[in-house]
């Protein structure tokens, strides 16, 4: 309270996730049945090591079943500890969503890797409960990868809205427009959120495989620093999140 510049990206990506439906002003989440943990790690400036992997824990020790982390970060003081924080949270069944990033990189170029990365310090491999996000536009045309987001055949997982969203906003205003993967993850965490308000019994894995496995596939050539690529060939699922598929498949892994 008194400073609310401290809370604005967490008020902006928590409101796509669950600003309320049914009270008839501003914007509306993705489901009413999702309860938010807001744990505020960055204050001022950068996050801080010690702050994200005390808010991991915290999240995991108190019954969080997905952790939204919309922030990308490319150089790390204590990575080992970082890397542990999402292994503590793969270990409790947590799904970790997390945003790619707004520098327009190919993230499977590793002078551009960014943290965290979903891989085990242990085994070298992704864990399964892990999802990197995205910003997709609005068109299915040359613009639909929004033009500032990285992307990554093995390093980035799916992509969803992220341009244009109109989302919630602690200051003057109340409401306004707003780009970046940061929302992207956020739409994602929704949607995950929702199929885990119907089917409680689904772990994490299942989770992130049901995503994945209906998003919304585009072989559309989108632009890429002045290139033509095509849009399937920029994450490892190819297309969009799709709230209605995962729905059905996860109705259909249920029964």
């Amino acid at each position: 309270m008194g400073n609310s510049g401290k809370s604005m990206h967490g008020t902006q990506t928590s409101g796509l996730i669950a600003a309320k439906r049914n009270n008839g002003i501003g914007i509306k989440g993705i489901s009413n049945n999702i309860k938010l943990m807001p744990l505020s790690i960055m204050p001022i400036g950068a996050p801080r090591d010690k702050d994200f992997i005390n808010a991991v824990q915290y999240a995991v020790d108190n019954g969080a079943r997905i952790i939204n982390y919309s922030i990308s970060t490319y150089h790390l003081e204590h990575k080992e500890s970082y890397f542990k924080a999402v292994e503590y949270a793969h270990k409790n069944n947590v799904l970790f969503v997390t945003s790619a990033g707004n520098e327009n990189l190919d993230l499977d170029i590793k002078e551009n890797v960014n943290y965290p990365n979903g891989y085990s310090l242990d085994s070298g491999e992704r864990l399964n409960t892990f999802i990197s996000v995205g910003a997709a536009n609005k068109v299915a045309n040359e613009s639909l990868k929004w033009s500032r987001s990285c992307y990554g055949k093995n390093n980035v997982d799916i992509f969803a809205p992220g341009a244009e969203m109109i989302t919630t906003n602690p200051t003057e205003g109340k409401y306004f427009s707003l780009n970046g993967t940061s929302l992207s993850a956020s739409v994602t965490s929704g949607v995950a959120a929702m199929v885990l308000s119907y089917y409680p019994d689904l772990t994490a894995a299942e989770i992130k495989n049901i995503l994945l496995s209906t998003a919304t596939i585009y072989d559309t050539p989108v632009k890429v620093n002045d290139t033509l690529v095509r849009f399937n060939e920029l994450s490892r699922c190819g297309g969009v999140i799709n709230a209605f598929e995962a729905l059905k498949m996860a109705k259909n892994m249920s029964d």
